[in-house]
């Protein structure tokens, strides 16, 4: 069986070239992480492809990685795509029975590690049912994928206690669209991400079918700018960042034609990227129903907070919590209609959650004639007010500590005006008010 040349091509530009001498030479480039992740790659192509040379690279990613003295920092959040990877690949007549025996025994060592099932902030979440952080989930995604495949092939004893863990991490978010992560680019890409494989894999389960996978994703949508990316509230990377495989499943799941337009639309005006996600199974990312453009995100739209995020931070850390959940907002979007030409606005209502940014009440992203115009996007070197499109006040020369919520006060969208009132309360001293009045496709008019 021959793939299409285009698939072809796009598993070439994801896990580049099918050569073991090419992954050797390049070896000294790449972090245990990295190590890591692109065996999981090379190893789903094989699947796609059956080309025995990748089988080979991943044979060389993963005795380089056994080489080094050390497991490496965050290399749980790729070991379960690796295991996955390697129930794909270990028949292939090209690995030799000593290298399956010696890479099987090595992913078994990696799951007994700080670096798999027994990962610290994995271990120590295991003590509280709330809503679970992007580290927590992606270690419990080593003990699922782990536990399944050393329990059917192996018989392992610890796989049943692994398989448990991962079922008490994973029920605690099941009702929950939010976990504790706060950024743009986390949520989709990272956050909630393993959390979706499990849903679809995981009988009984209930975050796709009681449609509370649906209301994240309703959040993500909202969060994507009218160039198809996603806005850098919190940590990100870039300013064009994308995550196509929750869209990818949400498409499926629901058969929405909101998810497929934005999906597809990615894909055309970035035509280099639309093949290259084949290799993440099962999904198709093209074809699954036909597209249509979510009127539903248009006009002003509100995302209400939700409750087990605001749970969790609410009282801690460096914040003043001065108002009910029920007053606030996690996001507001003005946008016209989802696409390149026209405006979008986004601006955040929360100043907690991991890899939060200070920055409610804060003017987040705004895209027209396909640019962005305004810039929010950085990780730890910018997460304060001060580095956000907000208001810093200071009195008798000292910044008090920043509300954690801002309140909608009011919000409101007719045909050709937009309007919402906002306010972060008690900023030291003063409360800040925020109108935004959006005359579409004209201008923005923000009176603080």
């Amino acid at each position: 069986t021959r793939m299409a040349p285009e698939v072809e091509e796009g598993i070439r530009r994801a896990c580049g070239v099918p050569d073991p001498e090419y992954a050797r030479r390049n070896l000294d480039r790449r972090n245990q992480r990295s190590l890591m992740s692109n065996a999981a790659r090379v190893g789903m192509a094989y699947a796609r492809s059956g080309d025995p040379r990748r089988a080979r690279m991943l044979v060389v990613y993963l005795l380089e990685h056994k080489r080094r003295p050390e497991l490496g920092h965050d290399t749980h959040m790729e070991l379960w795509k690796t295991i996955r990877a390697w129930d794909n690949v270990e028949e292939c007549p090209a690995i030799s029975d000593d290298e399956r025996l010696e890479i099987t025994n090595y992913l078994l060592h990696i799951l007994r590690s700080h670096e798999g099932v027994f990962n610290s902030m994995f271990v120590g979440s295991l003590g509280r049912s709330v809503v679970r952080h992007n580290h927590h989930m992606l270690a419990a995604m080593d003990a699922y994928y782990g536990g399944h495949y050393f329990r059917k092939y192996h018989q392992l004893e610890d796989a049943d206690e692994w398989l448990d863990m991962a079922e008490f991490c994973f029920a605690s978010q099941e009702m929950h669209d939010k976990g504790q992560d706060e950024s743009g680019n986390y949520e989709m890409s990272t956050a909630l991400r393993p959390l979706l494989p499990y849903a679809y894999t995981e009988p009984g389960y209930l975050f796709l079918p009681s449609g509370v996978a649906r209301s994240f994703l309703e959040r993500c949508c909202t969060d994507i700018d009218n160039r198809y990316s996603l806005s850098g509230h919190g940590d990100c990377w870039d300013v064009d960042c994308f995550a196509p495989l929750a869209l990818g499943i949400g498409a499926w799941y629901y058969r929405d034609r909101g998810y497929q337009y934005i999906l597809e639309e990615r894909h055309r005006t970035r035509p280099r990227e639309k093949h290259s996600m084949q290799i993440q199974p099962p999904f198709r990312m093209d074809g699954v129903v036909k597209p249509e453009r979510p009127a539903r995100f248009e006009g002003v739209n509100v995302s209400p907070l939700n409750p087990g995020h605001d749970k969790l931070y609410r009282g801690g850390g460096d914040l003043k919590w001065n108002l009910p959940r029920e007053e606030g907002f996690d996001k507001i979007s003005f946008r016209t209609r989802f696409e390149p030409d026209a405006q979008y606005l986004l601006m955040d209502g929360i100043a907690c959650g991991s890899h939060g940014h200070r920055d409610a009440n804060c003017l987040i992203r705004f895209t027209d004639n396909d640019r962005v115009w305004l810039v929010d996007d950085s990780y730890t070197e910018g997460p304060f007010l001060s580095d956000h499109n907000g208001v810093l006040v200071i009195r008798d020369g000292i910044a008090e500590a920043m509300p954690a919520l801002a309140r909608l006060d009011a919000v409101a969208d007719f045909d050709e005006v937009g309007i919402a009132r906002t306010t972060l309360p008690d900023h030291s001293g003063v409360d800040w008010e925020r109108n935004v009045v959006w005359i579409k496709e004209k201008c923005f008019v923000v009176l603080d």
